[in-house]
């Protein structure tokens, strides 16, 4: 739903990772969040969840010693940890479009991989 959203008006110009690197670079104002929810009739606060981003990797890699180094995961999770290391406090921190850059292109596909980078663009602005 957001995604549409931000497609329809805008901001997000296309479903890659180009696109998403370049939205982190907009500044949305206030009023598409207000549209936003106006259109889908709630409040999606609860859609999109705070502190919830990644733990599961944290745990699968310091805790269980689950990880394979040569695996684009193991990648994407330091290069995340140097967002939130910084925390996680400015969208458009060059260590977020950093780990965007280490999910490759047909995984960014699918939506479970976006849904991240949509939950941080929506508690950035609220």
């Amino acid at each position: 739903m957001l995604e549409n959203k931000l497609i329809r008006d805008g901001f997000l110009e296309e479903i890659s990772k180009s696109g998403y690197s370049k939205l982190l670079d907009k500044e949305i104002p206030n009023e598409f969040f207000e549209e936003f929810q106006t259109e889908i009739g709630f409040n999606p606060i609860l859609l999109f969840p705070i502190n919830s981003h990644i733990n599961c990797y944290g745990i699968l890699y310091e805790r269980l010693k689950l990880y394979d180094k040569k695996n684009w995961q193991y990648d994407f999770v330091l290069a995340f940890n140097e967002y939130e290391a910084g925390g996680m406090t400015d969208i458009k921190s060059p260590h977020l479009k950093n780990s965007i850059d280490k999910i490759p292109e047909n995984k960014f596909q699918n939506i479970i991989y976006r849904k991240l980078f949509l939950d941080l663009i929506f508690t950035y602005y609220n």
